[in-house]
């Protein structure tokens, strides 16, 4: 597993790691419960998933429009999940293991857990 303090530095470097208290507005949870905001703003969420392409730099997997890699390689580098608050989704890589507080922080606000 990669550094979770390295992917919260590339993201800030980049202005798009918003950290947030708030559940319901953030769409990737880091292993150590960690949480990235959605920039929502009227109840909308304004930040895609895929914004954090711009702070990962995994060259010809982004580079080839290759999105199935890149998202393999983020859940597996990171143990990252990304969040739908829309639909209350967790959204799990392949066999990805979620850490005890991921677990918990999941099922405590009524998510699904969903693998893709």
């Amino acid at each position: 597993m990669k550094s979770i303090q390295l992917l919260i530095k590339q993201l800030a470097d980049k202005g798009i790691y918003r950290p947030t208290y708030r559940f319901e507005h953030a769409i990737y949870l880091l292993p150590d419960g960690t949480m990235i905001d959605g920039d929502y703003c009227d109840g909308i969420r304004g930040a895609d998933h895929r914004a954090i392409f711009g702070a990962v730099n995994y060259g010809s997997y982004y580079e080839t429009n290759n999105t199935n890699e890149f998202w393999k390689r983020l859940h597996r580098d990171y143990r990252l999940v990304r969040l739908v608050p829309e639909t209350k989704t967790a959204l799990l890589k392949g066999r990805q293991q979620l850490t005890p507080i991921q677990r918990h922080l999941i099922l405590r606000n009524g998510y699904t857990i969903e693998r893709y």
